[in-house]
Order: structure tokens, then sequence, then C-alpha cells
């Protein structure tokens, strides 16, 4: 659970050591052949990492189904996949707060891989959260020139807690139970005043959801020093969707 959102809010990066967790079934016998099998990140190299796991038997030639999923869920029932998705996260949507799904995908059996190969199954993830991307405006002094180190953001509805997803169904809407309004955000990377039109970026992960009866958003800023607040951001009308960033200015 080391993935960071880039600054794109769309993209991850992945560590080395990170795991996904693999279905596939065989499409002629429609036995499963790989059960919910970890698959460890051995890099990155440009937008595609590569995950491996040693297999206790080679997969017979043949066309197969597969399905992905990370971070590993608390648990499964069928194809629903239960989550927590956390109140306090580390401001890059890492700590499993970005659940991704993918599948169904047709494809060859796997094999030994070698870099460069690219005759294997290549697996695109789908974010199933919402992302929340704030920033400090260009010429911000954060909060009396220090950078801002927590951010706690009240919304008024519940945004995170229990969360399922259907592997089946990645199209889908998730399902959020036992949910709370408040996240905070105790950022791994600070945001920095904005000298010289520079920017950085700091994220929050919630279930999507949409406020067409309203609603309000209300922010507090927190540095070694200092607290500030943000003006309150009314929400109506607005659809925050799986696999879509939302801009927020911090001003």
């Amino acid at each position: 659970t080391k993935t960071s959102i880039d600054d794109n809010g769309i993209s991850t990066s992945w560590s080395s050591g990170d795991m996904v967790y693999l279905w596939a079934y065989d499409n002629a016998t429609g036995e499963t052949v790989i059960d919910r099998t970890g698959f460890s990140s051995l890099g990155q190299y440009g937008n595609t990492a590569i995950f491996s796991a040693q297999l206790p038997s080679p997969m017979p030639e043949g066309e197969y189904t597969y399905y992905a999923f990370y971070p590993a869920p608390e648990s499964i029932n069928g194809t629903v996949l239960t989550y927590t998705l956390p109140a306090v996260q580390n401001g890059q949507a890492g700590d499993g707060a970005d659940i991704m799904l993918s599948g169904p995908y047709v494809g060859k059996a796997l094999k030994q891989y070698k870099l460069g190969d690219k005759d294997n199954v290549n697996l695109g993830m789908k974010h199933m959260m919402h992302i929340l991307k704030f920033y400090l405006p260009a010429g911000s002094t954060g909060l009396n020139g220090e950078s801002i180190k927590k951010v706690v953001i009240n919304v008024s509805k519940p945004v995170v807690g229990t969360v399922t997803v259907d592997r089946d169904n990645p199209e889908s809407t998730a399902v959020l139970t036992n949910g709370t309004s408040r996240i905070t955000l105790k950022m791994n990377k600070p945001l920095t005043p904005a000298y010289g039109g520079g920017r950085n970026y700091t994220f929050a992960a919630i279930c999507p959801t949409s406020f067409t009866d309203g609603g309000t958003m209300d922010i507090t800023l927190y540095s070694d020093s200092w607290i500030g607040t943000v003006r309150r951001y009314h929400l109506a009308g607005r659809d925050f969707k799986a696999w879509h960033t939302t801009p927020v200015k911090l001003d």
C-alpha cells in the first residue's frame, strides 16, 4: 500500500513491493486457475508497473479471463470486495485509499516475464474512488509563510467509511456504509507556498457521491505555528464520480 497518486490526480506511481491481487479463469473449462493470488511490483517503467508472482505450476496454453484488485480487501463475498476507506489519509491517496479494479480482461496464459516483453497480460486499473486535489494558488504564502502540514475537511454528508465494490462490474458506483463526513490529511509531502508560480498538491480519496440537493465543504489548514480556515465551498450540483478528480483551490 505504498502507492501514491500523481500530480495529475489520475495516474498512479507504484513502489517496489506493492501488491495487486489476481483472479484467472480458464475460458475453456471455467476452472479457477489463479484465486486471489498476490503479485508483487518489480518496479515501474514509464507509465507501466510490472507485477510478478511464483505460481505452483505453469499455466497451460489457452484463453483466460483475468480480474485484478488493489489493495487487499478486508473481506470478499463472492465478487463483492469490502474495504475501509480511511478517514485519516497521507495526502497522496496511499495507505490503501486508492481502491482500484481491473477486468474482465481476456488474454493468454501468463508466462515467465522478460523485460520489454509486450506479449503478456496487460491490465489497466480503474480508480473506484473520487479524488479531491487541493492546491495553494500561485503567489500564496501558505500560513504566514509556513508550509501546510495538515488539512481537515468537513463535508455535509459521509464520504469515507466502509466501501464495497463489485469485481464483476467496475463501472458500478461503490457503496458507502458506516460513513463519516470528516477527513484528515496528515501529509507525507507538505503543501509549500507557491513562490514563483510553482505548485504542488495534496489529495483526498472519497467515495463517489453527488450533491444534487446541495451541500458544503469546510476546510481547516494547519502549519507548525498557525491554523487557518478556507472559505466555505458550496457543492450544489456537484457530481463526484469515480476515476475523476476535482481541483480545490485553497484560498
